[in-house]
C-alpha cells in the first residue's frame, strides 16, 4: 500500500509492500545454523549407534545360548514385568 505524506510529497511503503523474498524470515530454517559444536562428525555418529545397538544385539545373541541353561520361561515374564513397571512408573513421574 502506497500512501502519500501531506508533508513531503513523498511516497511511504508499508512493510507488507516489502516482496517477501527480500527481507529473510529470522526464524526460517534456511538461515539459522547450527554452530560448529553441535555438528555431529562421521566417527561420533558410527560410535553413538554402536553404544545403542551392540547391547541390544548383544542381549538379542544371549538369550538363545542361555535358554535352558538358567534361563526359561518364568524369567522372561519377570523381565518383562519388571520393564513394564519400571516404563509405567517413569511415565508416571515424567508426566506428573
Amino acid at each position: 500500500m502506497n500512501t502519500v505524506s501531506s508533508d513531503t510529497r513523498t511516497t511511504v511503503r508499508d512493510r507488507h509492500d516489502v516482496d517477501a523474498e527480500q527481507l529473510p524470515d529470522p526464524m526460517s530454517v534456511e538461515t539459522q545454523t547450527l554452530p560448529e559444536a553441535e555438528r555431529k562428525g562421521k566417527i561420533e555418529q558410527i560410535s553413538l549407534f554402536a553404544f545403542i545397538a551392540l547391547p541390544f544385539l548383544a542381549l538379542l545373541t544371549a538369550v538363545p545360548f542361555a535358554w535352558g541353561w538358567g534361563l526359561g520361561w518364568h524369567d522372561m515374564v519377570i523381565a518383562v514385568v519388571a520393564y513394564c513397571v519400571a516404563g509405567h512408573g517413569v511415565t508416571v513421574g515424567f508426566h506428573r
